[in-house]
Formats: structure tokens, sequence, C-alpha cells
């Protein structure tokens, strides 16, 4: 069939549209997951940020607590809580290193493989 244009619309069997589909949304997922994993390797790599601790236990807090405790800390250098500070949070594991090492070489960062090391 023709539809307006004068592009053709081709019909597909419906098992061949959902095998594209899945295809396409595993592809998606798995690049997603490794794009995470590249921004969660820069981000831990960066002494720029203060890593906000929301594991159990401090992810109890209201959040008006946690949000007063690190405006506290942004503007007045008061140290975060005990329970906030995501300080640890910071150090890559050996995966991430790879992970931060193959990017940077993929995508001449300036960052080299000893500075990842040093991470």
């Amino acid at each position: 069939p023709t539809v307006a244009g004068g592009a053709t619309c081709v019909q597909r069997p419906l098992q061949e549209l959902r095998t594209t589909f899945n295809q396409f949304f595993s592809t998606y997922q798995a690049r997603t997951r490794k794009l995470a994993g590249r921004q969660l390797a820069w981000f831990k790599s960066n002494a720029n940020f203060q890593w906000v601790n929301m594991a159990p236990g401090a992810q109890n807090l209201p959040i008006d607590v946690v949000g007063e405790a690190v405006a506290q800390w942004f503007l007045d250098d008061k140290p975060l809580p005990e329970e906030l500070d995501g300080s640890s949070l910071q150090t890559l594991t050996p995966e991430e290193k790879l992970i931060l090492k193959e990017y940077t070489a993929k995508h001449n960062s300036p960052l080299d493989s000893a500075t990842v090391d040093s991470i």
C-alpha cells in the first residue's frame, strides 16, 4: 500500500516486529548500562564532587535534614554528618578503573593510566 507523500508501507508479520523491537531494546539496555558505568567511573575519578551516602541507614533521614546538611557543607564548609559522608564511595573498584581507562584511551581524555590507577 502507498501512504501520503508516495511512501510505500510494508506490512511485516507481528513476530518479526516483536523480534526487531526486542533486539533494539536489548541493545538499548546494554548501551545505557555501559554509559551509566562510564559516567559513574568519571564522577568517582573527579575530586570536585562530594559524595553523599544514601545507603540503608542514612536514607531514613528526612529529605529536609539531608538538604540542610548538604547546604551547610556547601555554603559554610561544615563537614557532612558521619552517616551522610560518602567519601569512601569515591574509591574506584578495579572494574571501574578498567572502564575508565578504556574510555579515556578511546576518547583522548587528559586522564592517563597512571592517574586512573592513583584514584
